[in-house]
C-alpha cells in the first residue's frame, strides 16, 4: 500500500514494513490512516513491525502520543526502528523515553539487524503462547 507520505508492505515471516517517505510530517489523521492499512495487511494476526525513518520527516505532538498507544500496535509482539542518521535516531530514543509505547521497541541503523531482532521477538512470543 503507498501512500503519499508512506508505505506499509506486509514481509514474509510475519513482518510488516512501514516505510516513511522523505520530508513527511505525519499528523494524527495520517497515524489513524496508516492503522487502518495495517489492520487491512495483517487481518489482524500476530505480527511484528519494522518501521523505516526517512533522513528528513517529523511526526506531531498528538501523533507521537497515538504512536505509542496499545491501539496502533494492535496485535504486534514488536517493533523496531531503523534510523539512517544519527539526528534521527536521537529522535526515537526521545519517543521511546518519552512516550512509553505499549510494547517492546529497539533502534536499529541496518535494516537486516532489524529484521534478525523482529524474528527473535516473534519466535518468543509464539513459544509464549504454546
Amino acid at each position: 500500500m503507498v501512500c503519499e507520505k508512506y508505505t506499509v508492505q506486509w514481509l514474509t515471516g510475519q513482518i510488516l514494513r512501514i516505510q516513511i517517505h522523505e520530508n513527511a510530517f505525519l499528523d494524527m489523521n495520517d497515524l489513524i490512516e496508516m492503522q487502518q492499512h495495517k489492520i487491512n495487511l495483517t487481518k489482524k494476526q500476530a505480527h511484528a513491525q519494522l518501521f523505516i525513518s526517512p533522513q528528513l520527516g517529523n511526526i506531531s505532538k498528538e501523533g507521537r502520543e497515538y504512536a505509542a498507544t496499545a491501539e496502533v500496535s494492535l496485535n504486534a509482539v514488536a517493533k523496531a526502528i531503523v534510523t539512517a542518521n544519527m539526528g534521527m535516531r536521537i529522535l526515537v530514543n526521545f519517543f521511546m523515553t518519552m512516550n512509553k509505547p505499549a510494547l517492546p521497541h529497539r533502534s536499529f541503523s541496518k535494516e537486516a539487524d532489524a529484521c534478525k531482532w523482529l524474528h527473535e521477538m516473534l519466535i518468543k512470543n509464539q513459544v509464549r503462547n504454546q
